[in-house]
Parts: C-alpha cells; sequence; structure tokens
C-alpha cells in the first residue's frame, strides 16, 4: 500500500480548492459536516483534522453545515 499524503504534501491553497469543491458538489438539502468533509479527503487519501477544515472552511466565508442547510 502507498503511504496517505499529509497536508504538508499539499499546498494550503490546493486544500482550500478541494474544500470548496467537496462543497460546491454537495446536496443543499444535506451539507456536508467538517467531520463529513474529512472523510472526502481520506478518500483521496489526505490526512487532514477536522480542525483544520473548520478554519479553512471560516477563511473562505463558508457557513457550516447547519447554516448551509437550504430546507
Amino acid at each position: 500500500m502507498f503511504p496517505r499524503k499529509s497536508i504538508s504534501n499539499l499546498t494550503q491553497n490546493q486544500l482550500e480548492r478541494m474544500l470548496k469543491d467537496f462543497i460546491k458538489l454537495e446536496d443543499p438539502q444535506k451539507p456536508l459536516s467538517d467531520e463529513k468533509l474529512v472523510n472526502k479527503f481520506k478518500e483521496k487519501e489526505i490526512s487532514i483534522s477536522r480542525r483544520i477544515i473548520s478554519k479553512y472552511r471560516k477563511k473562505l466565508g463558508i457557513k457550516n453545515s447547519y447554516q448551509r442547510n437550504q430546507k
């Protein structure tokens, strides 16, 4: 097996772009929580913490999953 990519192998801009892409593709009725976003990165074999997801999401002006919920 190949080792997981650590966030140190990717730039902050790359991670932020991926985060925006994940959120852009989410179901507006069921927005992804920060924990689910962590799992999306894991699917890409990228290890990233929920705190980093939250930090980047806030920096990008993206609301949390409860605030993004469009019922």
